[in-house]
């Protein structure tokens, strides 16, 4: 037995109309949401946190008698407007893959305990990064029902260590294909104008070239609300944008020829439409290797844009405002690095200053090298230098000298 009861009594929050209980267990004062707004319930439930409390189980931060997925449903419905459709849905798929099963009750919910274990067996089987993103929607529910008087205060949600990566899946994550700008050229050009039903597949495609706009936030915009033709800028509404970034995007001469040539008076300007079969087909005529034209995706011309305009810039600030980033570092993200970054820098200059020159200086640089090397950049961030030959290590060495990559000191 915790302690002797000394009497409970009940009362109604004026804001939210939910009962609460108050009561002393051995001279300790407890007071607790019934999460009930009709009197009658609200006394059955007050009468069983009272008996728990008197038979000893420690009730970690005042949990609600509510079940577990009907809290979830009212909080999901209360953030609604609060959130963009896309993140509620998310939060709803968190709720009903991970949340209840893992706690089961909202006393489990509630638990620190049962919090701190979530994490660590979600670490176990996704990447450090989406278990962050769950805990923070974790973080949202609890602050709802603070702010809902469920709750007198929030359990402390873990933080994902520093250090720790978490386990990647075991099917793996399909690596970001970086197309160069002479390839993203030569797909959009391959492109048919519309698709079968009629809808703009080429211009959708070249102002995501031109933009790095998302493909969601393309697939919103609206005519003559975010565009009209001939204007300098397209005009992004917060509801049309996944981050809710509203802002005025400018555009290339390029981009403004587009889209007045597909501009609607009024309504939808790029409509939905089935992508995978132009795009890939696109990107086999334009010459790529069938590996990478078979898995290329929208969102790679967004990487590859994003990585183009750093490397001809370096604005970084700018490139994550044409691309709806509130903040560099996730700009940073989606820039990657590439063999002719690498030249550039070589040459003291800015990627874009070189282009006129690049291809004639590094092709001399290789003509007058006894050693022919092939140089495969990679998907990834990291790019290797492969000798055809000859073999040996101190060979090897001699042709990387030859083409000014490294040097005796």
């Amino acid at each position: 037995m915790a302690g002797k009861t000394q009497g409970w009594k009940l009362h109604r929050n004026p804001r939210t109309g939910i009962y609460q209980v108050r009561f002393r267990v051995g001279g300790k004062r407890y007071h607790r949401s019934t999460g009930k707004t009709d009197r009658a319930e609200a006394q059955s439930a007050a009468a069983r946190l009272v008996r728990r409390v008197t038979e000893g189980d420690r009730l970690d931060h005042a949990a609600p008698d509510v079940p577990l997925p009907e809290l979830i449903g009212s909080w999901l419905a209360g953030v609604g407007a609060a959130v963009s459709p896309q993140t509620s849905r998310t939060w709803e798929l968190y709720a009903g893959t991970h949340f209840i099963p893992h706690f089961g009750s909202t006393e489990g919910l509630c638990s620190e305990r049962r919090l701190q274990d979530y994490m660590r067996l979600r670490l176990g089987v996704v990447k450090a990064r989406t278990v962050q993103k769950e805990l923070s929607a974790l973080r949202s529910l609890f602050a709802w029902m603070v702010e809902r008087g469920l709750l007198q205060e929030a359990p402390a949600v873990p933080k994902v260590p520093r250090r720790a990566t978490g386990t990647a899946h075991p099917s793996g994550r399909r690596k970001r294909i970086v197309l160069s700008p002479e390839e993203m050229d030569a797909i959009v050009a391959a492109l048919p104008e519309r698709t079968r039903d009629g809808k703009p597949c080429k211009a959708y495609f070249a102002v995501m070239r031109e933009t790095g706009l998302r493909p969601g936030t393309l697939q919103r915009l609206r005519a003559p609300d975010d565009y009209r033709p001939e204007a300098p800028f397209l005009k992004i509404r917060a509801e049309a944008d996944k981050a809710r970034y509203e802002r005025e995007v400018p555009l290339t001469a390029r981009a403004r020829e587009v889209l007045d040539e597909v501009c609607p008076n009024d309504g939808l300007i790029f409509p939905k439409f089935a992508w995978r079969h132009p795009l890939r087909a696109a990107a086999r005529a334009a010459g790529l290797e069938p590996d990478r034209a078979s898995q290329v995706k929208p969102y790679d011309f967004r990487h590859s844009v994003a990585t183009e305009l750093t490397e001809r810039s370096g604005n970084l600030l700018g490139v994550g405002y044409l691309l709806g980033h509130r903040h560099a570092t996730t700009t940073n993200q989606y820039v990657h690095a590439r063999r002719r970054a690498a030249e550039a820098v070589l040459l003291g200059q800015h990627l874009g200053q070189i282009d006129g020159e690049r291809e004639g200086h590094w092709n001399n640089v290789r003509a007058n090298s006894p050693t022919s090397l092939q140089c495969e950049e990679q998907d990834s961030n990291l790019h290797a230098l492969r000798t055809l030959e000859p073999k040996s290590s101190a060979s090897a060495n001699s042709a990387i000298l030859a083409c000014g990559v490294i040097s005796d000191g």
